[in-house]
């Protein structure tokens, strides 16, 4: 039922926005990123229950310790990189909502490093 709620509320966001466009742009694109940034507060309700759903398949299936923290790291990032870019968007900066997306993607990948290289040391150890 809360679905609804948010979908309402980003719809509501949506047309208000939309009607202030027509006047003060800058005030809709304010509006625009407010919205969002509540329902982004709503999300990691949503976010830490799938964390503990996850502690649990780690656990149960011995994943390394270090593999969650990197795993919710990037995801973390992928987000606030796709929030960030799509209110570059919003705001008519196409170019800068594309360096957002670069940056986002660069860090994604040096968060996984860690990630990465425990792989090609067990690829390595089993080449061996």
């Amino acid at each position: 039922m809360e679905y609804i709620a948010f979908a309402g509320m980003a719809v509501t966001a949506a047309v208000l926005a939309l009607v202030l466009k027509q006047h003060r742009t800058e005030y809709a694109l304010i509006l625009s990123v407010s919205a969002g940034v509540i329902l982004l507060v709503f999300a990691m309700r949503y976010v830490s229950q799938l964390a503990g759903f996850t502690r649990s398949v780690s656990s149960a299936l011995s994943l390394p310790a270090d593999f969650l923290p990197v795993l919710f790291k990037v995801l973390g990032i992928a987000y606030l990189a796709q929030f960030a870019s799509d209110a570059c968007r919003d705001a008519g900066e196409n170019g800068l909502a594309s360096k957002v997306e670069l940056i986002g993607k660069a860090a994604m990948l040096a968060a996984a490093l860690p990630v990465l290289e425990g792989l090609f040391d067990m690829i390595s150890a089993i080449v061996s």
